[in-house]
């Protein structure tokens, strides 16, 4: 009986231990119990939602709106939360407006022959739209008629969170929105035939780097005037991404087959060359020590097959270190807060890659909805 009872209370111990350090030293995962990863599933119509506790899909937004008379859907293009947490914001083509495919209206120009036969000019009375959804809820909260047949292409935000910039493939626009009345503001004009498509903010806020397809260029706004500098490049860049410490703007540079490293203080360009056999890269995601990014290399819907890398480039020796392969055609990407994770969009496989940074290898792959493609982190603030 006495050895039952120190069993017993020395059992008791050993919980108290565990518990004890289960409080200290959390389990993996359960830090960011109630972050979530927003995805732009395009030719699904919605956002989904993702756990990165649970690497599963949680909710499921359809934009379709409810209100329409004629039930227009809204393609999911990109997907960004704002930097105070308070919101999640969505540019949402009128399906009518956007029935050529992403290859044939956002890269044509590349090649303008090889996808005549797709896509057509059906008009929509439907404008497209910005639409802003509560995180707590996952709600819509409010939809922003913007215009027809733009082709609103990405949204990013102010790092005060009080305005949102779009841009418009078709038109050639950035729209200034402010996040407070949902009303657009200001408008800047890039030269014609830009065709502005990703863009990223300074983290002194005074500046947006603008991918300008068209133009093959990054186009340097000020926020301030809503004027255009141009910064030429050797290739037609399709996402930019600015570093924690704001010394470097970077661009993925499709047909170069490499990321541009801008000094933003002098504006003088160096090239990170991709690995001989990427496929084109799209969108890529600087990691906060502001040394390394990560890009994507989709090829795939340019006159390319479609890629499966992940690459990891030095920010300061301009050269690729690391390839991790990836779904296929991988489009987005996004890193973790803690630069734990890197969280990959694939197009062609219809899912998401997580990447285990230490590791440098994906650990899980999560199905969503049809063509995912921007992607964007939330935490609870």
């Amino acid at each position: 009986m006495k050895k039952k009872y120190l069993w017993f209370t020395g059992g008791i111990s050993v919980l108290l231990i565990v518990a004890a350090a289960l409080l200290l030293f959390p389990v993996m995962g359960a830090k960011n119990a109630n972050d979530k990863v927003y995805v732009a599933a395009e030719d699904a119509g919605r956002i989904d939602v993702i756990s990165p506790k649970s690497r599963s899909v949680i909710a499921k937004i359809d934009l379709a709106n409810k209100e329409d008379a004629d039930g227009t859907m809204y393609m999911a293009h990109n997907v960004q939360v704002a930097p105070d947490g308070k919101s999640v914001w969505v540019t949402a083509n009128a399906m009518a407006n956007h029935t050529a495919s992403l290859k044939t209206r956002i890269l044509n120009n590349l090649f303008p022959t090889a996808y005549a036969d797709e896509g057509h000019d059906e008009a929509s009375t439907s404008s497209d739209q910005v639409v802003v959804i509560n995180p707590l809820t996952d709600k819509i909260t409010r939809r922003i008629d913007i215009g027809s047949d733009l082709h609103l292409a990405h949204v990013v935000l102010t790092p005060d969170s009080r305005f949102a910039l779009v841009s418009s493939q078709n038109k050639g626009d950035v729209y200034k929105i402010d996040t407070e009345t949902f009303k657009v503001v200001a408008t800047a004009k890039a030269k014609t035939n830009a065709q502005p498509h990703g863009l990223r903010i300074s983290p002194d806020g005074k500046y947006a780097y603008v991918a300008l397809m068209g133009d093959k260029s990054i186009g340097k706004l000020s926020l301030s005037t809503l004027a255009f500098e141009y910064i030429p490049l050797n290739g037609t860049p399709v996402q930019t991404g600015i570093t924690t410490d704001g010394k470097y703007a970077l661009a993925s540079v499709f047909t170069d087959k490499s990321m541009a490293i801008v000094d933003t203080a002098t504006s003088n360009i160096r090239y990170a060359k991709l690995p001989s056999d990427a496929k084109g890269p799209l969108q890529l995601y600087p990691l906060s020590d502001a040394r390394y990014a990560y890009v994507a290399d989709q090829g795939n819907d340019f006159g390319q097959p479609a890629g499966n890398s992940l690459y990891k480039v030095d920010v300061q020796q301009a050269k690729t270190v690391q390839t991790i392969p990836v779904g296929t055609a991988p489009h987005g990407v996004v890193v973790s807060p803690d630069d734990r994770y890197t969280y990959v969009t694939n197009m062609e496989s219809n899912d998401v890659s997580v990447v285990d940074n230490n590791a440098g290898k994906e650990v899980a792959r999560i199905k969503v909805g049809k063509k995912p493609n921007g992607i964007s982190y939330w935490t609870k603030q």
